[in-house]
């Protein structure tokens, strides 16, 4: 089979929608089952790169379908399946990317596999316990997160709690044994070995909900990992997030202050993050103002590998990976819910500029535009465009991104 992801795998998870209705008159007669829900996910996509530093641009367009169900196994107990395939329809785009060095890569390789396998209790009063391969979202997503923007998800073989106890205090504590990054099927045979421990504890208060975390992260960031392409610090820090709002005017405010420490034996070296933002909102339009601060001491920077990266310092994904110098990322956001129109549903557009420089230094990265605009097609059909464009006057090189997507879930 060599490096190639045959198009049949991909199909055979494709093939589980007619499922649903061949195990409709099943569902039906078994009423120990009666809560058994399928769903599905499908995403077609079209995408644009030019960085500077190629002599080519690239393009593909990708399909992602993802097919599952989640069954009720009794009132306590709850099982969730499901299977993700993902085709290279145009542009060479398979399992390793382009073929040469001479384009940029678009990470949405051509696979198949189990994206979700998991089963949940409530046997603990005000707990939820869930163990198996599953999404973990937290606050944010900066720190831990689904990582969704691509077609394939960004998963975690884990056992998670989440719950309410004394009063109105929530918890949410895990230990992930796997990471399972989006970069097809070859890395994910056996994940990536993980050995990480999440505290996440939150109280409302009122300025807003108080949020304290630590994250002791110890993973492979590639497959066969060497020592050095391992990540191993603690994260710990605090988070504020709250909202004022009456009638068409809101405000909303979000700060947080985090500590990594290095767990390596040759360095002890703690760097922080800082980020606040401020939102108003009239009628339909928003105006967001962010600052976000990740330190760097010119050897190594302050890193999330497991948080949603994308939506983080510019959908260009030019600093998916934070710099030696550290990084300071000023932004400011404009989003506008323009309306709707018959069979033309939720139309909104959304600019970001950001500003980029050097955390250690000061010295100039660069600046970003960021446009899109989305919808729905008779209520059921989501679209939508989004363009990104990086100019780089200290970092990397120019970059011009172009997104064309049509998804629904059904």
């Amino acid at each position: 089979m060599g490096h190639q992801i045959k198009n049949w795998q991909a199909l055979v998870l494709f093939s589980i929608v007619p499922l649903q209705s061949i195990n409709a008159g099943a569902q039906e007669a078994n009423n120990a089952v009666q809560q058994t829900v399928f769903f599905h996910d499908l995403k077609i996509r079209y995408e644009f790169a030019d960085i500077g530093a190629f002599e080519n641009s690239a393009d593909a367009i990708t399909a992602r379908l993802k097919s599952g169900f989640e069954t009720e196994l009794s009132p306590k107990w709850h099982f969730l399946l499901e299977g993700e395939g993902i085709l290279s329809l145009e542009g060479a785009n398979q399992s390793d990317g382009p073929p040469d060095g001479n384009a940029p890569v678009i990470a949405d390789f051509q696979n198949a596999e189990l994206n979700r396998f998991q089963i949940s209790t409530s046997v603990i009063p005000k707990t939820q316990l869930t163990l198996g391969r599953q999404r973990v979202s937290l606050d944010d997503m900066r720190f831990v997160g689904i990582s969704d923007f691509r077609q394939s998800d960004v998963t975690f073989d884990a056992v998670r709690a989440q719950g309410r106890w004394l009063g109105p205090l929530q918890f949410d504590v895990g230990y992930i044994w796997k990471f399972n990054r989006r970069f097809g099927i070859r890395e994910r045979a056996g994940g990536l070995s993980s050995d990480s421990w999440l505290l996440n504890i939150s109280l409302p208060t009122p300025v807003g909900q108080i949020t304290g975390f630590h994250y002791d992260i110890e993973t492979d960031l590639v497959k066969d990992a060497q020592p050095a392409q391992r990540f191993d610090a603690s994260s710990t820090g605090v988070r504020l997030n709250g909202r004022w709002q009456r009638d068409d005017v809101g405000v909303t405010w979000e700060a947080s202050v985090a500590q990594q420490q290095s767990q390596r034996p040759e360095t002890d070296d703690s760097l922080y993050y800082a980020m606040g933002s401020a939102s108003a909102r009239l009628g339909d339009v928003t105006l967001t103002a962010r600052y976000e601060a990740l330190e760097g001491d010119g050897t190594q920077a302050f890193q999330t590998p497991f948080g949603m990266l994308h939506i983080f310092q510019g959908d260009a994904d030019v600093f998916l990976t934070t710099p030696v110098d550290g990084i300071i990322d000023q932004s400011v956001r404009l989003n506008w819910r323009i309306g709707s129109w018959d069979w033309l549903r939720g139309l909104q557009f959304a600019a970001k500029y950001h500003h980029f420089e050097a955390e250690r230094t000061n010295a100039e990265y660069g600046d970003e535009i960021n446009l899109s605009l989305s919808g729905k097609l008779f209520n059921s059909t989501q679209w939508s465009v989004q363009y990104a464009y990086y100019d780089a006057s200290g970092f990397g090189a120019d970059t011009e991104r172009l997104w064309l997507t049509v998804s629904r879930r059904f």
